[in-house]
């Protein structure tokens, strides 16, 4: 069959298997088992045919997305600048129990940040999205800018200025800022401005090794600051508090009549709609690498590491600041960890108060040294999701699975299926979970409180000098501004292991279709009717005068006639300086024309510019 369609522009994909036939002007290409012969019309040496453009059109060819990100080997989400060392892990087999052994785990996602100039504004990067929205949650200070993530000096850096932004609430708004009487508008203003970069709907996984290498913000002997890296199941996008309420943190698969209700949805339900298994409880919990406090009544600042989860167990709850004295989960501690007594969850409750439920933190704490904020230290969490049946669980108690905390190559903590069973018939995450990344500012985390220090003006600012009294001591001069520096981000997974998947809507576990029934939940307040939650990915199309500007010969180049980034293969963005990903939007890339393509770029992939194609199947 002729499909007649004809090529003007094309980009290489080196996934695809070329050959050139005998017969002048035909190329056959072979993908998944199938073959596609194209006729070009001129000189062709060698052929790099934009076949993720055909794949739409050509019905003969099997275009399952899913199943081409599970090739674990060969992942489209992997950093061209990761080092050929680093593309193989072992695990580290620290629990005698869970079924924990040593594994050879393979690279099926990097970002090591070496390209500086790269921004993640909505739409800029094909894994990282930075918000620019208020925050709503925990008390917070702060305001997220997108112009506070970038790429500088082979980091991504996350800064925390003095920069302030006036937001308009309502009685309506979601979150603590009301006018209940009157219902008119109310202006809030915010100087601290900061950054929060997550991987939502864009790189999710479900199990593997993820490794961060991160150097910690600001003074380590000043108050203040809340650096933090976690993970979080996708039901939930991070601060719009419609997706996280009766969502975060729930990770169980039993009906329960008591808490049915507060889990939107639930394994009571049995047609749940929208895509959804029957039956099938789900959730958006949280994994914590980290969140690290100082205030000047600790000896050295502290690291709280953590799995949230609900339900939460009820009654009979510990004490804060005393040892469980309850039946409680049983976490390992090691190399110096310790139980974090002052945070055991919260109750949690939806904006009319209809709906409380219990959450529960399996938490720990670890004292660090000024070291984690003069040079990057690795993190490291071994996750291993439960197994699906109970008939093939490595425990009589639960489908297992567990979660493991390192810290430069020493594991601190673990927690294993069967004390979340014990505890609150809850279970270790299955769920795809995707990553963030932010510096945060709190009344509520590492600053004295203003009430309780009778201060005069109970407000924190570095503008204001009648707030100096609720301020830690030196913050001001010393921590503004604060950066946040990542060096990179490695997620690893076993090649063969059906509960190791990536893809942030997989079979077991969709949310494709429940974010898109809901949509109007995953955007900001006030957006017109219609606004998608995450924008096309942009490829190419930033104004230019050089190659330069469009990230040198490897990555693009300046169109002559456009006067615009065209990006080669394996880059987007607007300038061409992110990696390409495996489920990268792209309806709105700049496709490479043949018309106004450099000379030395034709020779390249060896096609003249009157050159035309049409495939056959």
């Amino acid at each position: 069959e002729i499909l007649g369609i004809e090529l003007r522009s094309f980009e290489a994909d080196e996934s695809i298997v070329t050959r050139t036939d005998p017969f002048r002007g035909w190329i056959a290409e072979s993908v998944g088992g199938a073959s596609l012969l194209f006729h070009c019309r001129g000189t062709i040496t060698m052929a790099r045919t934009l076949l993720l453009l055909l794949l739409t059109t050509a019905s003969a060819v099997d275009t399952s997305s899913w199943n081409e990100l599970q090739d674990k080997e060969n992942s489209p989400w992997i950093d061209p600048d990761t080092p050929q060392d680093a593309r193989k892990v072992v695990s580290y087999p620290e629990l005698p129990f869970s079924n924990d052994q040593e594994r050879e785990f393979d690279l099926v996602f990097s970002d090591e940040f070496e390209v500086d100039g790269r921004t993640m504004h909505d739409g800029r990067d094909p894994r990282w999205t930075a918000l620019n929205s208020d925050d709503l949650t925990n008390n917070p200070l702060h305001w997220y800018s997108h112009d506070n993530v970038k790429t500088t000096n082979g980091v991504l850096n996350i800064t925390l200025d003095v920069h302030s932004r006036t937001f308009t609430y309502t009685d309506k708004t979601r979150g603590q800022i009301k006018q209940e009487e009157t219902g008119e508008d109310i202006n809030v203003t915010k100087e601290f401005r900061s950054g929060m970069v997550q991987s939502w709907n864009k790189f999710c996984f479900t199990g593997g090794i993820i490794e961060i290498s991160a150097k910690l913000p600001g003074d380590p002997a000043v108050g203040g600051l809340w650096p933090a890296m976690w993970m979080l199941g996708n039901l939930a996008r991070a601060t719009y508090l419609d997706t996280t309420d009766h969502m975060w943190p729930f990770s169980t698969n039993v009906c329960n009549k008591y808490t049915r209700y507060s889990q939107e949805i639930n394994a009571c339900n049995s047609n749940p709609g929208y895509g959804m298994h029957p039956n099938r409880g789900r959730g958006a919990p949280e994994v914590d690498f980290f969140e690290v406090m100082y205030m000047d009544k600790l000896p050295s600042p502290l690291l709280s590491a953590s799995l949230q989860i609900a339900p939460g167990k009820p009654k009979m709850r510990p004490y804060l600041g005393q040892q469980p004295n309850v039946t409680w989960y049983d976490p390992v501690l090691r190399n110096g960890a310790s139980m974090n007594l002052y945070f055991f969850g919260t109750q949690t409750y939806d904006l009319n108060k209809t709906r409380e439920y219990q959450t529960d933190s399996v938490s720990i704490n670890y004292w660090l040294n000024e070291s984690f904020y003069s040079r990057p230290h690795k993190y490291r969490i071994e996750w291993e999701p439960p197994v699906e049946h109970m008939e093939d669980s490595p425990s009589a108690l639960s489908r297992g699975g567990y979660i493991k905390w390192f810290i430069d190559g020493q594991m601190i903590s673990a927690i294993v299926g069967d004390k979340l069973q014990e505890v609150s018939d809850t279970e270790i995450p299955s769920e795809p979970m995707y990553i963030l990344l932010n510096q945060a500012l709190s009344k509520d985390w590492g600053f004295p409180d203003a009430y309780f220090l009778n201060c005069k003006k109970k407000c924190w600012s570095c503008i204001d000098p009648k707030c100096e009294c609720a301020m830690p001591e030196t913050f001001c001069k010393k921590n503004i501004p604060a950066s946040f520096e990542i060096d990179y981000v490695r997620i690893y997974q076993v090649k063969n292991d059906t509960r190791h998947m990536l893809g942030c809507s997989p079979p077991a576990r969709p949310t494709a279709e429940w974010i898109k029934g809901h949509e109007e939940r995953y955007v900001l307040w006030r957006s017109p009717k219609g606004t998608p939650p995450l924008k096309p990915i942009e490829r190419g199309g930033m104004a230019c005068t050089n190659n330069m500007t469009c990230g040198g010969d490897e990555r693009g180049y300046c169109s002559e006639r456009a006067m615009e980034c065209r990006c080669l293969p394996q880059w987007t963005g607007p300038n061409c300086l992110s990696p390409y990903g495996g489920e990268a939007v792209e309806e709105n890339n700049k496709l490479t024309s043949q018309d106004d393509m450099p000379a030395m770029r034709n020779s390249i992939f060896g096609i003249s510019p009157a050159s035309t194609c049409v495939v056959v199947a």
